[in-house]
């Protein structure tokens, strides 16, 4: 699909089968084997979630953890996050 990009529908695929067992009765019999993202990133990046995460889902076990790393080119002109966030904020659309 032109101007489709693999992380994007990903992330579409992902949320749909977390929002199927959102929607699923709570009778005790599924369990939902996800990343962080479901919880916590995807409420903050995407502004109508299909269903309440926190509402959706109860934590059962920690079964892992893993490190963030936040990267950028190095001719994109900041030195922190705080001059990133501001240049996407002056610039809209032209930085993912």
């Amino acid at each position: 699909m032109p101007g489709s990009h693999p992380f994007r529908s990903r992330r579409r695929h992902l949320l749909a089968v977390a929002a199927m067992y959102a929607a699923a009765p709570a009778e005790g019999h599924k369990l939902l084997l996800t990343g962080i993202n479901i919880v916590s990133m995807n409420p903050a990046l995407i502004e109508k979630m299909p269903f309440d995460p926190q509402r959706a889902f109860a934590p059962v076990s920690l079964l892992g953890t893993t490190s963030l790393a936040l990267a950028v080119h190095p001719r994109v002109p900041v030195t922190s996050v705080q001059e990133l966030v501001e240049l996407a904020r002056r610039q809209p659309g032209k930085i993912s």
